[in-house]
């Protein structure tokens, strides 16, 4: 296949490669696949090029595993890449790819974005009114509206974070094949909210069951703090405190809380990182555990449990 016929495809499907036969000539009836395929590039060709040329500067960008959005200067969202889970936003399509920017993103009448994070297979911005909301795959709850469903676009509602509150700042982390993916976002009062995967504790709720309701659930960030920024990994999560300090949880077997010591399960609750080569605890008297051969630190349970969003 030619790669010049491949690079105007935003979809990256190129129509099958004609057999060596003479294709039977169209007539009253006749069903002309070539036609149809040919009909399906121009208007997808189209389509790209108006999507391109909706923005020509960028403010910013992200990347996921095998997908990128770009923040344009007119506050509009552009994506390409895998579109498998619907992460791009704009298609309805499962299971295609677009090699060049589609869209912009429908956000909602009169709303642009102001922060975009992608993870392995869904994306989440935060839009211009400070509100949130993701899209892609809906798996353990990561996109924040408490159930799985997939969305290929911004749903009409943004995540429900609570009474009064609206989103600084947010972070996407997943595993490397996609499965666990989680959202976690800082508020306007400081505070931390996660949602999605927790098999790892990646929540930091003290618990590896899921939240109430698969709702975003409130951090335990100790007494008294807040949270400036935060930063996830594939299993793992880490926020920057209003002391200057840093907390991390999730999981553990290659030392990335910052515990001290690696460990074969994850830690449940915000762990203070030490710089001065000391172990650390919980903010609530999580245990950093050890890398022997023991098992999981016991079964999950309601202890440390963090409650949903209140609405």
């Amino acid at each position: 296949m030619p790669s010049s016929l491949h690079s105007v495809n935003p979809l990256g499907r190129a129509p099958r490669r004609p057999s060596v036969r003479r294709a039977q000539s169209s007539g009253p009836g006749k069903f002309n696949p070539f036609g149809i395929a040919h009909v399906i590039l121009v208007v997808l060709a189209s389509f790209a090029s108006r999507a391109a040329a909706i923005g020509t500067t960028v403010k910013s960008i992200d990347t996921g595993q095998y997908h990128t959005c770009a923040l344009m200067d007119d506050d509009s969202l552009m994506c390409w890449g895998s579109n498998d889970d619907g992460q791009l936003g704009v298609l309805k399509l499962p299971n295609t790819y677009a090699t060049s920017p589609v869209g912009p993103v429908n956000l909602g009448s009169g709303r642009t974005a102001k922060a975009v994070s992608l993870g392995d297979s869904h994306t989440c911005a935060i839009l211009d009114d400070d509100t949130l909301k993701c899209w892609g795959h809906g798996g353990y709850g990561r996109l924040g509206y408490g159930d799985t469903t997939q969305r290929t676009v911004p749903d009409a509602s943004a995540i429900d974070l609570g009474s009064g509150k609206t989103a600084t700042s947010v972070s996407t982390g997943s595993d490397s094949m996609g499965y666990y993916g989680f959202t976690c976002a800082v508020l306007n009062d400081g505070s931390l909210k996660c949602f999605g995967a927790n098999s790892k504790g990646q929540l930091g709720t003290g618990s590896y069951l899921p939240p109430p309701g698969n709702l975003p659930a409130t951090m335990d960030l100790g007494t008294g703090r807040t949270a400036t920024d935060i930063s996830l990994g594939s299993e793992h999560a880490c926020a920057a405190l209003d002391d200057g300090t840093i907390k991390c949880w999730g999981y553990n077997n290659e030392g990335q809380v910052g515990t001290g010591s690696p460990g074969s399960f994850g830690i449940t609750l915000p762990t203070l990182v030490s710089f001065d080569g000391s172990s650390s605890s919980g903010s609530s008297g999580s245990s950093p555990g050890g890398s022997g051969p023991g098992g999981p630190p016991g079964p999950p349970g309601p202890s440390g449990s963090s409650s949903a969003s209140s609405g």
